[in-house]
């Protein structure tokens, strides 16, 4: 009787985190959806107002930075992204990222504790496999979803106030997340772009992981290297057919 009764607890206490991991995946599979469907739409928008040409597969390379909310701070993020795009539908690739600096938080121990204060430092790198349908492009503005699917490691630190290590734990943390972003190109070698998006860690059982949701935004200058290096290039290529005799 004993052992039936642990049963029926252990299966109620394990229903509630089984439906909370099923919302998110609920939630993750109807913006997936919700983003292939709006993607195939854009088809029409892009054919009637984009007239230019674009060769079937472009190389990328991008410097990214963004910052998020993490633990009630402001967190800088740092990486760059490379992949391909194909013509003016979607690009897709890998990332690689890391905070700029640890998230830091002062602990206060009560009056009667050994130790009085302490600072725990959390640190999270990860790598990204993204995938980014532009849904709109005309001229010099572009409206794109970026989505990304990564893991990384997550790591905890606590020091007192002489720099003393009291713990250390490091676990893997697999997310998701998804952006709207736009884009404005002054000229062709330069612009400007902004989006928000949520980051969501899906392995909440990892050390500090609920402390890594979260809102991000991103603003920032954008130089287009691909675009200078192909100039470049196409001029000297030029060049070299204009010297032949």
């Amino acid at each position: 009787m004993t052992n039936c009764n642990t049963g029926i607890i252990l299966k109620i206490q394990f229903l509630p985190i089984f439906i909370s991991k099923i919302k998110w995946w609920i939630f993750i599979l109807v913006a997936l959806f919700f983003c292939s469907i709006t993607f195939s739409q854009a088809q029409f928008i892009r054919d009637k107002y984009y007239e230019a040409p674009e060769k079937t597969w472009k190389l990328m390379f991008v410097f990214d930075g963004r910052r998020s909310l993490i633990a009630s701070q402001n967190v800088k993020i740092g990486g760059i992204r490379t992949g391909m795009q194909f013509k003016n539908l979607f690009r897709s690739g890998i990332g690689f990222y890391g905070f700029a600096a640890p998230l830091r938080k002062e602990i206060i121990f009560p009056p009667n504790a050994r130790i009085k204060r302490a600072e725990e430092t959390l640190n999270y790198s990860y790598a990204t496999l993204f995938f980014e349908p532009i849904l709109y492009r005309y001229r010099k503005w572009e409206f794109s979803v970026p989505m990304a699917l990564g893991a990384g490691k997550a790591r905890l630190a606590l020091t007192d106030t002489s720099g003393v290590l009291l713990k250390f734990k490091e676990g893997g943390a697999g997310f998701f997340e998804i952006a709207a972003y736009a884009e404005y190109r002054f000229f062709w070698w330069i612009g400007i772009g902004g989006g928000t998006g949520f980051r969501k860690i899906l392995n909440t059982d990892i050390i500090e992981g609920n402390k890594l949701n979260g809102p991000y935004y991103q603003l920032a200058v954008k130089i287009y290297f691909g675009e200078i290096a192909k100039r470049i290039f196409t001029k000297k290529k030029k060049g070299k057919k204009s010297a032949k005799p």
